[in-house]
């Protein structure tokens, strides 16, 4: 029911990988808690829809240029997605829980692009090293001397509501590419550090993602830098809450 199809090219160009039995992912709860599939399951289902679409989308926007493959185009009709909510994360999940191929074949294009596009690895304002572009026109803005649409950013922009971390962790831990275990730290220090002067936010998702942020980053490494972050976070969250 669940079967995608396992595209032949990657079959001939693929690298050998180990990949051991959904259940074993399941059972050393390296990822957190996965619910094991069962057939007739909805939510698989409709991943299974979803990924078909989505995978039937790259052919239709010929997504594969050396800077979009690994993205998705139209969030705002004309600027790419930048991998907003964490693709990477949720297709390598799927294929932790479910042993399907596809889905890591399709998880680690969006991590590489995530990982390597999208995020800012060296920038000549030091501020901006680690930041993650939110979804722009050509991946990270200044590209038209002037705004295409009212509802994007003429310059790039990076905000902890568009920034995730979760799944180069998931990447890493899978493969064992440090490069992805890098770039999550650098993401995290960056709001571990400077960004907690002062901090503030101006909307739920700000603080949550960046609470997500820290969390994973501490799971992952066990640095109560991260659990600072995370605190920082939490208390200024509870100072502007309403009763309501």
């Amino acid at each position: 029911e669940f079967w995608i199809g396992i595209d032949d090219q990657d079959i001939l160009t693929a690298p050998a990988m180990a990949v051991a039995p959904a259940d074993w992912y399941a059972r050393t709860g390296a990822l957190g808690h996965l619910s094991r599939p069962v057939p007739g399951n909805p939510y698989d289902a409709t991943f299974a829809r979803g990924f078909r679409a989505y995978r039937a989308m790259h052919q239709t926007n010929h997504e594969y240029g050396m800077l979009n493959w690994g993205d998705w185009w139209g969030e705002r009709e004309i600027n790419w997605g930048n991998c907003e909510y964490d693709t990477q994360h949720a297709l390598l999940l799927q294929f932790a829980r479910t042993g399907m191929w596809e889905y890591f074949r399709e998880g680690e294009r969006a991590e590489w692009h995530n990982r390597d596009v999208d995020t800012v690895h060296v920038h000549g304002d030091a501020r901006k090293t680690g930041g993650v572009w939110d979804h722009h026109v050509g991946h990270s803005g200044d590209y038209f001397p002037g705004n295409p649409d009212a509802h994007l950013a003429e310059t790039g922009d990076m905000t902890p509501s568009h920034t995730f971390i979760e799944g180069h962790l998931d990447y890493y831990f899978l493969t064992g590419d440090t490069r992805s275990l890098e770039t999550a730290r650098l993401t995290a220090d960056r709001y571990s550090g400077w960004a907690t002067r002062n901090y503030d936010l101006t909307s739920c998702r700000q603080a949550g993602w960046l609470l997500t942020l820290a969390v994973a980053a501490h799971q992952a490494t066990g640095d109560p830098y991260y659990l600072n972050l995370a605190q920082i976070v939490f208390e200024r969250t509870l100072e502007l809450q309403t009763e309501d």
